[in-house]
């Protein structure tokens, strides 16, 4: 989390809210020297994204959320640049992630016959990183004192046809 927040402080953001549960005491104790730094706490656990309902009164713009353990380097303004260029309700930065498998793979028709064989194919994947810009109004969105994931309100965002853009980075990024 330090190196998150330091990355956050190079690209000249001033304030970094962190949303905590359990064990919130020892990270505001470590951290809590930081100036830039606020804590919000849950009082039940809210998943990966309904803590941010309780922050919405502190939200007044665009803001990028963060997984504790996700570390990419990327131009945090070029990220929000293509964000608000793109019109986007969501911006989900996704590593480029290239697989070789090292067997053919069969590929077989309804009726369970041999149609093709790949052999030793390579597929490139975009894995998601765990790093979001997201429109304010996003909070609207959160049920109060629920449990609610990011992946919830994506799939939510995805059937009201709102616009989600990936941001691809190299894995070696991530």
């Amino acid at each position: 989390i330090e190196e998150i927040i330091k990355n956050f402080e190079i690209n000249e953001f001033k304030k970094i809210i962190i949303s905590t549960g359990f064990k919130s005491n020892i990270l505001k104790i470590y951290l809590g020297k930081n100036k830039n730094l606020s804590f919000s706490k849950e009082k039940k656990p809210l998943g990966t994204f309904g803590g941010i309902k309780l922050l919405s009164n502190k939200i007044k713009d665009n803001f990028i959320l963060s997984n504790c353990d996700t570390l990419i380097d990327v131009n945090i303004k070029d990220l929000i640049d293509f964000h608000k260029k793109n019109k986007n309700f969501i911006t989900v930065v996704c590593a480029i992630s290239n697989e070789e498998i090292k067997y053919g793979i069969c590929e077989i028709n309804k009726s369970g016959h041999l149609k093709n064989i790949l052999e030793k194919p390579n597929f490139q994947h975009l894995l998601n990183t765990g790093f979001y810009i997201l429109n304010k109004n996003c909070i609207s969105m959160i049920p109060k004192n629920k449990k609610y994931d990011i992946n919830e309100l994506i799939f939510s965002c995805i059937r009201k046809k709102k616009k989600i853009g990936v941001y691809p980075i190299s894995i070696s990024q991530w």
